[in-house]
């Protein structure tokens, strides 16, 4: 009798869990049905602003924007190296390694949150926020945070590192009406990204977090400090330019008259004149137009004005 009630209790244990696993297995694949469709990302295919030319097809005319919004598609390849440092450095220095999400980050978010008693972040790595400005809205709930890391996690098994990297670039806003680093370069600096340096790329990568509080042009001292965390987060994980410019020293210790240190302040963006813009004619019916961005080296900001371009860090 005792060993009858005892098969009946386990078969009604085992029959239980099974319908949990069989209900969990369809919520699962319910949930993961509903997640929008990853394939076929490429940052090229990202609104851009749209270009004229000449009729040589050779020199810019004008760029236009979106109401003002730029954004210039760029490939990874030409891209400063630095920069990609500099972004790996202070966004999420696990990423090559990770699955698309950290799980000591988003425990130690946790534990902030509940000190906090309220949301105040979520332990995001560069692909959880390619996800979230990809596919998600900026409403901060559990909800769509599971989302988040489940399209994390798709992401990082489609795409290569790179890719992921290439798309986070040139998806960032970085303030200014600025989409997308190559953007943020011709913005700031007047230059393409594939020449920045290491002071005007660790300005550019501290941005996206607070490209408004960060600005450069808006908030140069808060921007100064921004980039001194930058270049700090660069050291400590011994990466790039900045631990070979300052292999056992904390960039905020740098004194002002270092030559490796560049001090363009009250200069023009990017250190140099800038061109002559030439206007366009309503009846340059020959001008070509291209949507997109076109080629980096042809393209050419419209947008002109003077700030202290940051040097590293100084005390």
């Amino acid at each position: 009798m005792r060993r009858t009630t005892l098969l009946r209790g386990l078969g009604a244990a085992v029959a239980v869990m099974l319908v949990i696993g069989v209900a969990a297995d369809a919520y699962a694949q319910s949930f993961f049905d509903s997640l929008p469709s990853i394939q076929g990302l490429d940052s090229a295919a990202f609104a851009g602003d749209t270009i004229i030319y000449d009729s040589t097809g050779k020199v810019v005319l004008a760029d236009v924007g979106n109401h003002g919004d730029h954004r210039l598609a760029v490939k990874l390849k030409d891209v400063a190296p630095v920069a990609i440092q500099a972004t790996v450095a202070i966004e999420d220095k696990g990423f090559y390694t990770n699955p698309g999400f950290d799980l000591v980050g988003i425990v130690r978010a946790a534990f902030d949150n509940i000190r906090a008693g309220r949301i105040v972040g979520g332990g995001s790595t560069i692909t959880q926020q390619l996800a979230k400005q990809q596919f998600l809205t900026p409403e901060q709930s559990v909800s769509r945070k599971i989302k988040e890391l489940a399209l994390a996690y798709e992401l990082s098994q489609t795409y290569s590192k790179d890719q992921i990297m290439e798309l986070y670039l040139n998806k960032s806003f970085y303030g200014s009406q600025s989409y997308g680093i190559e953007a943020a370069a011709e913005s700031y600096f007047h230059i393409p990204a594939s020449k920045l340096n290491l002071a005007q790329a660790s300005v550019l990568a501290g941005l996206p977090q607070a490209p408004t509080e960060w600005n450069p042009v808006l908030h140069p001292e808060s921007a100064k400090l921004r980039q001194t965390e930058v270049l700090q987060a660069m050291v400590r994980s011994n990466c790039g330019a900045a631990a070979a410019r300052l292999p056992a020293r904390d960039p905020a210790t740098e004194r002002d008259d270092d030559p490796q240190l560049e001090d363009a302040a009250d200069r023009p963006v990017g250190g140099q004149q800038q061109p002559e813009k030439k206007p366009v004619a309503r009846s340059q019916g020959s001008a070509l137009v291209r949507s997109g961005g076109g080629p980096a080296d042809h393209r050419r900001h419209p947008r002109d004005g003077r700030i202290a371009e940051l040097q590293l860090a100084r005390r």
